[in-house]
């Protein structure tokens, strides 16, 4: 088993690991209680937060606080269903940068490192795929239907023991 620990706030990534102690960690989520809010700014601003092409959208590139407001919007999942955290005994270090879709169905797919060091590729993607499926987006839609948001890009930093 391994225990992962955050080592930055910032750099906790968008979605919990296995084995995580999240103590440093915060995961926004959307509420329930702010559905109507967010559906009604989503139709509002989705031609300004996002470039589309028939099912396929990408979150455009603006200015920060503007792209604060989109990714809430656009690409903070409604729901993270938690992970159980284990015990261990020795310790590595990753640091991963990585690029993945949210799917028309609101889930996470085509996870791909960008750059890593400190673990193999493999078990880096390993990890993240296992985080990745407890995560739940509302789907978005537009007039022509859901679509995907396509090239969302994070990192972690991350102490992993074993």
């Amino acid at each position: 088993m391994e225990e992962i620990v955050a080592t930055a706030p910032n750099r906790c990534g968008p979605w919990p690991l296995r084995h995580v102690v999240t103590n440093a960690c915060e995961y926004p989520v959307l509420k329930a209680e702010t559905d109507k809010i967010t559906y009604a700014l989503r139709s509002k601003l989705l031609t300004s937060c996002l470039a589309c092409s028939a099912q396929i959208c990408e979150l455009r590139s603006l200015p920060v606080n503007n792209k604060r407001i989109c990714t809430t919007l656009f690409a903070t999942p409604r729901r993270i269903i938690s992970l159980a955290a284990a015990q261990g005994m020795g310790k590595r270090e990753f640091d991963a940068r990585f690029r993945y879709d949210i799917t028309a169905k609101g889930r996470i797919e085509n996870i791909e490192l960008i750059e890593s060091k400190g673990m193999s590729p493999g078990a880096i993607i390993e990890l993240l795929k296992e985080g990745a499926v407890q995560v739940r987006h509302h789907p978005i839609r537009t007039e022509q239907g859901p679509v995907s948001v396509v090239g969302q890009t994070a990192s972690y930093v991350m102490q992993v023991r074993d």
